[in-house]
């Protein structure tokens, strides 16, 4: 696990050796401004990637109705917009609350469907690594 950043309101890292899964982890606060600080550091490392990548984004356990101070529609927007290169799924795993509902807005507002098909949300880690696995064995080449 190479440890990409570390604060007290986030810390981002490889999941595993390959680099195909970057893991950020969520502390309980954080603002807007510091998730789109996160946003680029994410997006960053996943587009200077040339092979298949899948981040994965755990809340805090508490975290089910809170939102970032400063949160907007037009935040989510920005960060629905945001799609790197070899990126082929993003996880919102544990309490993402509103988070989901707002994202399931976005394309009944704005029109914006081909990033939003790469979302998926899970109860746990453990899941979303079991998804990871089978979309891999289902894109692996024959």
């Amino acid at each position: 696990m190479r440890l990409i950043y570390q604060q007290s309101y986030a810390t981002v890292h490889w999941y595993n050796a390959s680099e195909t899964v970057l893991l950020t982890q969520l502390a309980l606060t954080y603002t807007w401004d510091e998730v789109n600080v996160l946003l680029g550091i994410i997006n960053s490392e996943l587009g200077s990637k040339d092979h298949p990548t899948y981040s994965i984004i755990c809340f805090a356990d508490d975290a089910s109705s809170i939102l970032p101070k400063g949160f907007n529609l037009r935040s989510i927007l920005e960060l629905v917009k945001a799609d790197p290169s070899h990126e082929e799924l993003t996880f919102f795993v544990g309490n993402y609350g509103m988070l989901k509902t707002f994202i399931d807005l976005i394309p009944r507002i704005y029109g914006i469907q081909n990033v939003i098909i790469k979302y998926r949300f899970t109860a746990t880690l453990e899941e979303a690594l079991d998804e990871i696995s089978r979309h891999q064995r289902r894109e692996a080449p024959l």
